[in-house]
């Protein structure tokens, strides 16, 4: 598996927030079948929809930026701390001061994701 900046946890409420301010929220309502009120706990079906309430042991390769307001970097931390716990064979990538797009216009940057993700397929894919 490989995550390009992807959320994990619908449950956090920053994501929730930005996404309901940037006109978002309707794409994870659609998922969960509920509504997210801002300032509201989300619905227990925002949790049931996240991807970390579906870890399985498969080789998974986190790519995120640092400065993502789209998705905060803090939602593959999380994600790698489930992979560590349970023991399953991943790797988090970080790009500094990368934005959701994970600078992919600079061609250093570019050239070590793809190049990561690539090797990542070779190496686990079936």
């Amino acid at each position: 598996m490989v995550d390009f900046s992807g959320p994990t946890d619908f449950t956090d409420t920053t994501l929730l927030n930005y996404a309901a301010k940037v006109g978002l929220i309707e794409v994870v309502q659609m998922m969960t079948g509920k509504r997210y009120v801002n300032g509201n706990v989300p619905d227990p079906a925002y949790g049931l929809a996240s991807p970390i309430t579906h870890v399985k042991p498969i080789p998974t390769l986190l790519v995120h930026g640092t400065t993502d307001v789209v998705v905060p970097y803090a939602q593959s931390e999380v994600l790698d701390r489930k992979l560590t716990a349970l023991g399953i064979e991943h790797k988090l990538l970080t790009i500094p001061n990368a934005g959701h797009d994970l600078n992919m216009n600079d061609s250093k940057t570019r050239s070590l994701v793809l190049g990561t993700a690539v090797d990542w397929v070779l190496r686990f894919g079936r």
